[in-house]
């Protein structure tokens, strides 16, 4: 029987961003199980062309950066914060597992594996079966597992002489075809209606399905390097006034998207969703001039020259190649659950949503640096995943009571102040006094921030009170 101090489920992105601290908090011994050949997670099977939808500094493991920072000089991103590929994210894990966490001699790393519900590691490749003792925790890593097309099972059909291919396949298979319907109307389709239109295709051959509108958020609202944060401030102290002055959930949507903080395709209609994926006010205004933008529900069937929607059925070109963005990336999670911390498991899931690379990390430095069981729970509080605007609401305040929690600490209030992957936090603390236009900024949030957050419990409750 093999001996270890914590058990990790999973080698994505909470598992190793879990590990990664825990190492340099530690003596511990740790052993990872995954199903996956690779560490990394989704990042191994993501599409040719994604990157990372949100700045750098916000992802990836606290020991090190995803890489070099600099601005982009070009392309849809132009003026802000360089977003690394996901092949650049993908050797982000790797390089971590092969050049700091095993040289360590305390990980023991089990690809292409799975553990059972009975703590036994079994080899999805040979069948071999192994026990390990458990010292100290499990610690599970797949509740936020990343659901991407290439993996998922679709809920719509598929009839013959009809090619529907995920985002991976796109490359290959768009070569002279005339027409194009990308399913789904979330990041990855617009990741898609992107790549095709900066490989040339003709904004009138792309039809772009979507079941639902979303909110965005504005990448510009989001950029800390020193060069660009006064602009980020700005948007960020219009955000606050808006928030502590709304009225109703319509007025945070309308204050945010005045603010510049959010951004929708069209004004004319209500988004309905809301995931936090960033986008530049650029690649909204292209995907504006596409050839058709359907809101006829969720397609359930696809028949040569045909679309069956839940609003009806739609006539298609019978050129029409269909790629499938409908797989819901970020699963449902956390709901109903008090604290990470269980009784002998960590369960990884948001502490502030939706930095989850901060979230995995300040949970490993809390178990390796405060004692009292009751003391971690209380600040390790779960936020779960949002889809609509009134989730996030009720999230930004349970963001807020980690917050404060955390700030009671000095130990972990002196990590957080010392982690890369907070780095608004960060960006506010490095504001030289002597410019006192961006000072004057960040002090009109600072000021902003209870009555922020007084509001927003407000809007909250009256909405809860009307559900009932």
């Amino acid at each position: 029987m093999a001996h270890t101090d914590y058990l990790v489920k999973g080698c994505g992105v909470s598992s190793m961003g879990f590990v990664d601290t825990l190492l340099r908090e530690t003596d511990a011994t740790v052993t990872i199980v995954d199903r996956g050949p690779a560490p990394g997670g989704h990042w191994n099977d993501a599409y040719p062309f994604v990157r990372l939808h949100q700045p750098a500094p916000f992802y990836g493991l606290a020991s090190g950066p995803i890489c070099e920072a600099r601005i982009d000089a070009h392309g849809t991103n132009v003026g802000l914060a360089a977003l690394p590929s996901g092949l650049q994210v993908a050797d982000h894990y790797h390089r971590a597992m092969t050049e700091r966490f095993l040289p360590t001699g305390r990980v023991r790393y089990c690809p292409s594996s799975e553990l059972t519900d009975d703590g036994e590691i079994v080899s999805l490749l040979s069948g071999r079966r192994e026990r390990v003792e458990v010292a100290r925790r499990l610690v599970d890593g797949t509740h936020l597992e990343t659901v991407i097309p290439l993996t998922h099972r679709r809920a719509f059909a598929v009839e013959g002489g009809v090619e529907c291919v995920p985002p991976n396949d796109l490359p290959r298979r768009a070569r002279a075809r005339s027409r194009f319907t990308i399913v789904g109307g979330g990041k990855t389709g617009l990741d898609c209606v992107s790549w095709l239109l900066d490989q040339g295709a003709a904004p009138e051959s792309i039809t772009w399905v979507l079941s639902r509108d979303a909110w965005w958020s504005n990448r510009r609202a989001h950029q800390t390097s020193a060069a660009l944060c006064t602009g980020t401030l700005e948007i960020m102290a219009r955000q606050s006034e808006a928030l502590a002055s709304a009225v109703s959930v319509d007025d945070v949507c309308e204050g945010m998207e005045a603010a510049g903080s959010w951004l929708r395709l069209d004004r004319s209609v209500k988004p309905s969703m809301f995931h936090a994926a960033t986008v530049t006010e650029v690649e909204l205004d292209r995907a504006r001039r596409l050839g058709a933008l359907v809101r006829e529900g969720k397609v359930r069937r696809l028949e040569p020259g045909r679309m069956e929607m839940e609003g009806g059925p739609l006539a298609a070109h019978p050129d029409t190649l269909y790629v499938d963005c409908s797989a819901t990336a970020l699963p449902a999670g956390g709901i109903g659950r008090e604290s990470v911390f269980g009784d002998g498991r960590i369960d990884l899931h948001f502490l502030r949503f939706p930095m989850l690379c901060l979230s995995v990390a300040l949970t490993a430095f809390i178990e390796a640096r405060v004692d009292d069981e009751a003391a971690k729970r209380s600040m390790t509080r779960v936020v779960p995943t949002v889809d609509t605007v009134e989730d996030w609401m009720d999230r930004f305040i349970l963001n807020a009571s980690n917050q404060a929690a955390w700030a009671a600490d000095e130990q972990v209030s002196g990590w957080l102040a010392r982690c890369r992957l907070d780095p608004v936090a960060s960006m506010m603390r490095s504001i030289p006094v002597e410019d006192r236009d961006t000072s004057a900024l960040r002090d009109r949030v600072r000021g902003l921030a209870g009555p922020v957050l007084a509001n927003l419990r407000r809007l909250r409750d009256a909405d809860v009170a009307r559900t009932v």
